[in-house]
């Protein structure tokens, strides 16, 4: 997502949030990203290793412990305005997440 930062709202703030432990992280940055693809802007990305923001959301599987892939639009207040699920085969297409961002802040607006 950091490599096409482009398509998204000036004004909007990406994260990642994963059940891999911060030592997964720090590897799939230093490794994967930068040496593998060469992405030098990687945006942020919470470790929850306990699944609970991702039970939160609802999108934690207890027998797996891990999240599926997903994507909430967010409000400053914290109201979920949109949200998008994958199958972890298929992942989400980053152009269409800057899609519903866009669509969400028109009809905000």
């Amino acid at each position: 997502m950091a490599k096409r930062r482009d398509i998204f709202p000036k004004n909007t703030n990406c994260f990642g949030i994963s059940t891999d432990s911060l030592e997964a992280h720090k590897f799939f940055v230093e490794d994967q990203l930068r040496e593998n693809i060469g992405v030098d802007q990687v945006m942020p990305l919470i470790c929850d290793q306990t699944g609970k923001i991702s039970d939160v959301f609802k999108v934690f599987n207890k027998d797996s412990f891990t999240a599926c892939y997903s994507c909430f639009v967010i409000d400053d207040l914290g109201t979920v305005l949109a949200c998008m699920a994958g199958d972890p085969k298929l992942g989400l297409d980053v152009e269409e997440v800057g899609r519903l961002v866009f669509a969400v802040q028109v009809i905000t607006s």
